[in-house]
């Protein structure tokens, strides 16, 4: 699942992406279903964790992500070349991986800028920064304590 936002002036909203959402819908007996027993490791590790970016910004202008969620995913936004992106209210559980340490960035970086309020995460790390001017304020994770503010230009 990804979306792919260019353009000008636009909104994405209420964005969950949660593949757990299958194990709740299972119809028994169903073929080519993912069951309760392979569910990791066929649609989670292979699939999520190192496919999924749930949103991309990509050279546009002032694009609003807001009040968005996804479990495992390699990222949770992506802006390239990108000119006043604003991401408000975002979480991601297992970005990347599993574990403290473990895992990709929830928010990448590459080019134009972004401001981003109130990014929540467990595991992974909060970002990547290739280029571009990147301000983050309210960072929160899990099990790894709370983490400063950001402002990074290059």
């Amino acid at each position: 699942t990804t979306y792919l936002v260019g353009g000008r002036n636009g909104v994405i909203k209420g964005c969950l992406q949660n593949p757990t959402a299958l194990l709740r819908c299972e119809i028994p007996n169903r073929v080519s279903f993912v069951s309760r027993g392979n569910f990791n490791t066929t649609l989670v590790e292979p699939v999520s964790k190192k496919q999924v970016h749930l949103v991309v910004v990509e050279n546009a202008e002032n694009q609003l992500v807001y009040n968005t969620f996804s479990y495992a995913p390699k990222h949770l936004v992506v802006n390239n070349n990108s000119i006043g992106t604003k991401v408000i209210n975002l979480g991601a559980d297992q970005v990347g991986g599993t574990g403290v340490g473990v895992g990709a960035a929830m928010l990448v970086m590459n080019g134009g800028s972004m401001k981003v309020i109130n990014p929540m995460r467990v595991y992974g790390h909060s970002y990547d920064f290739t280029s571009g001017k990147l301000t983050i304020y309210n960072r929160t994770t899990i099990w790894e304590g709370g983490e400063g503010p950001v402002n990074e230009s290059k």
